[in-house]
This record gives C-alpha cells, structure tokens and sequence, in this order.
C-alpha cells in the first residue's frame, strides 16, 4: 500500500515534502493523528456497538492510576487471586470511593464482584485494590485515541497502515488528511494574499503648471532708408589751350607770350562720393576736411597765379607796344594777325577765370550740400539709434522673462515625466498584482471546492445507523 503522503499528494495535487508548508509533513501527520480520532468518534455516536472496532488492550496492571487517554472504557477485568480468571469491573462512581473498601457497605466491592471508578485526568482506579503478587492485578480495554503505525511506531506522514484501527476505515482517515490539507493550502493562499501595491504619493494630484507667458515680442525699430541726395560733382574747367606762335617775324624777336599757368586742384571729390554711398559719417567729416584744407590752398594760389599772369601780360603788351612801333611794315600784317590771337587768347583767359569762378560757387553748394546731407543722416542715425536702445533693453527683458518660463516649463516637464514614469509603475505593480491575485483566488477557489468534495466524500463514509444510538458499554453485563 502506498505511504499515506503520497495517497493525499494523489488526492490534492499538492506537494508534501521536507520544505513544504502548507501543508507541511508535520501537519500532514497531525491531519492523520486527527481523522483518526475524528472516524473513532462519529463512528461511536453513530453505533456505539462498534467501539470495540477501535478498542486496545492494556497490559496487565498491579497499580491503581492507568490513564488510557480517554473515558471512552468498553470494559475492565480483575484477576480474582487465580492466575487468568478475571472477573468483569462494573462501573462506580468516584464518591463510592471508600464504601466500596467497606466489608460492611451494600457498596462494597470483592474480588468476585470488583468496580471501576475513573477519576481525575481519566485514571482508572479497581477496587479490591490491585497488588503486584497474588494475581490481584487488572487490564483495560478502552477505545485507543493514541494512533500507531502498523508497527506500534508513531503514526507519520510516511505510514501506510494504522495498527488498533479497521482497515475497512483507513481510506476513510486518507480522505480526512486530504480534505484538512487542501483546507490548510487554501488558508495559507488566504492569508498570504499579495500586498495590495502602495499608490505613489502624487497619483492623486499631479504637477500643476502655474507660470503663465503673455508677453509678446518687442517691434523691432524701423529701419528708414537713407536717400543719398542726388549731389553733382562740378566739372573742373579746361584751361584754354598755350598760344603756339613764331617768336620771330622777319629780324623782329617777339617777346614770350605769357602762360596762365592755374594752379593744380589739389583734392577729389570722389573719394568723398564713395563714403556717402557708404554712409560712414565719420569718414565724410575725414574728408571734407581734407577738402577745405586744400580748397583754401587752392583759392590761394589761383588769386597768386591771376596776379602774375596780369603782370605777365601788362609787361608783354607794353614790350609789344614798344616793338611795334618800331617793326617794319612788313610784319605788319603778322604781328596784327597774332595781336588777334593773342586777343582772343586773352578772351579765352577771361572766359576761363568766369568758369573757374562758377566751379568755385558749384564747389561750395556741393559742400553746403553734402554738409546738409550729414546732418540730416546724423539726425536719421541719432533717433533710430535711441529707439534701437529701447528695443534692445525691450528684447533683453523679453528674453530673461522667456529663459525664465522656459526654466519653469522644463521643470513642469521633468515632474510630468517622473509622476508619468511613478503612475506607469504603479500600473505595472497594479496588473502585476491583478494578474498574481487572480491566481491565488483560482488557486484558492479549487482547493476549497477541492476540500469540500473529499469532506462528502469523507463523510458519505458514515451512513445513519438504523434505530436509536446505544451508550458505548462501560463493563456492565
């Protein structure tokens, strides 16, 4: 026959093993140890006759005292001073205690007619008292609570048989243990439920965001084109071309015709054109100075050159003069030929200086407008330049005030993500949790239904008895 462990481990689909715990081999020898005193006592209420099923004799005793673990006494013999001739104890109560030792009490009890009384933590007292010669001794059959192995061994887990106890009831004490033990593992799955996951301690109020941005971008200042002012550059006049005559007409020595020699014009304007287009007002100042510097040289040396050329020319007419009187008529005709020239050489003069005039009047408007140009550009540069201050303050402000809020938003965004990344984990502990506390409900839904089966099947081993149960005979005939 198979161990017991291994007929409950079939029934229950539980294993039952040295590091088990629920149950444990222990607990499972206990479930043993108590269906067996659970069939011993439904099956006494059911019949009392069958009593003597689970009966065990005790050995011969010589004290009084015996204690069989239990009250449950089917009958007490008393040797009677004749080796094996016992006589049946009748049952008296524990207040008879001296009368029956009284040869002159109707209570008194004799060796022929001995009585059993039990008493205190259920020890078995015999009257005559018992001695240990004379075959005066006494022996006890009572219902054993005190279950053995087959070999009179402890009843363990690993028994396969029940030594005092019919064997037409030993399944009966396999599907008790199977029912306690599968009662034991949906208990231990009860109070070992997993810990319902702690919520994080913001799920209920995540991050609020409070910063608030409304400001708009400062306008930019307007950037008014500059017109540069359409300033034309005055032609430098061309000086009239060198009178190229003979300087001698016949043995006439003609006196050298005087040159105007007008000074160079020491400056360009070009340069100044160049900076307007850029309009680097610090360079046209630059230049202009320049301008002036030259300018007044300029005006200088041509009043020197005017007053030599005069000279020049009122010393060559007078020398002309002087020769003419005195040339022959047969230069005549040539001399009046180059006095015409030289007339018209002095009409080309005056007509120079009238335009050198009227350069030097174009000079100074161009100057009167370039210098209003600047100032007008100046003043273009000096407002443009205060509303770009404001704007710059405006634009820095707005961008300490955006870093700001970007500061805050980043925070915002970095305590979402954690309450994000704390909520995903507390879902995952939660459908962890479900998932673990669905297989406990499942497991502990089939080892109740599974407890509850083997407890009617267990129980079906007990059919009613028929008629009126009797009292469990104590001794008496």
């Amino acid at each position: 026959m198979a161990n017991f462990d291994d007929q409950v481990m079939g029934l229950t689909g539980l294993t039952i093993s040295g590091s088990s715990t629920a149950p444990s081999q222990t607990e499972l020898a206990t479930f043993l140890n108590d269906g067996v005193k659970d069939i011993i006592n439904k099956s006494i209420l059911m019949n009392p006759q069958s009593a003597e099923e689970f009966s065990r004799e005790s050995a011969e005793q010589t004290s009084n005292g015996f204690n069989p673990g239990t009250t449950k006494i089917i009958s007490v013999l008393r040797e009677a001073g004749i080796d094996g001739r016992y006589y049946p104890c009748t049952k008296s109560s524990i207040d008879l205690q001296y009368r029956v030792t009284d040869i002159d009490s109707l209570h008194y009890a004799s060796k022929y007619n001995p009585v059993y009384m039990i008493s205190q933590n259920r020890n078995v007292h015999v009257f005559p008292i018992p001695t240990g010669a004379g075959n005066d001794g006494f022996k006890v059959l009572y219902v054993n609570y005190s279950p053995e192995e087959s070999d009179g061994t402890a009843l363990e887990h690993s028994s396969s048989g029940i030594k005092w106890f019919p064997d037409d009831k030993v399944y009966l004490v396999v599907l008790y243990a199977a029912a306690m033990s599968c009662l034991s593992k949906a208990s231990s799955i009860h109070d070992n439920l997993p810990s319902v996951p702690s919520a994080p301690t913001n799920v209920s109020s995540p991050p609020s965001f409070n910063v608030t941005f409304t400001e708009n971008l400062p306008i930019a200042p307007e950037i008014y084109q500059i017109s540069t002012p359409t300033i034309t550059v005055p032609t430098v006049p061309t000086a009239p071309a060198s009178l190229t005559l003979p300087t001698e007409a016949g043995s006439l020595t003609l006196p050298n015709v005087p040159v105007f020699n007008a000074p160079s014009i020491p400056f360009s304007l070009t340069d100044v054109n160049s900076q307007i287009g850029n309009e680097d007002m610090d360079m046209i100042d630059k230049e202009f100075e320049k301008i002036d510097k030259n300018f007044n040289k300029f005006e200088k040396d041509l009043d020197i050159a005017k007053q030599e050329y005069e000279e020049e020319i009122n010393e060559f007419n007078k020398e002309f003069d002087r020769l003419d009187k005195n040339n022959e008529r047969s230069i005549n005709a040539k001399v009046s030929t180059y006095r015409e020239n030289v007339t018209k050489y002095e009409k080309d003069i005056g007509k120079y200086n009238g335009e050198l005039s009227s350069y030097t009047a174009q000079i100074q408007k161009y100057l009167a407008d370039v210098n209003k140009f600047e100032k007008e550009t100046t003043l273009d540069i000096s407002l443009f330049s205060q509303e770009l201050g404001r704007y710059n303050a405006a634009l820095s402000k707005y961008q300490a005030d955006l870093s700001s809020f970007q500061t805050e938003l980043q925070t915002y965004n970095s305590e979402i993500t954690s309450f994000q990344a704390d909520l995903g984990k507390y879902g995952s502990e939660i459908q962890s949790y479900t998932s673990e506390l669905n297989r406990h409900v499942t497991d502990y839904q089939w080892y109740t239904q599974r407890h509850q089966i083997l407890l009617t099947q267990y129980l079906a081993g007990f059919p009613q008895s028929q008629g009126q149960p009797a009292a469990v005979q104590e001794g008496s005939r």
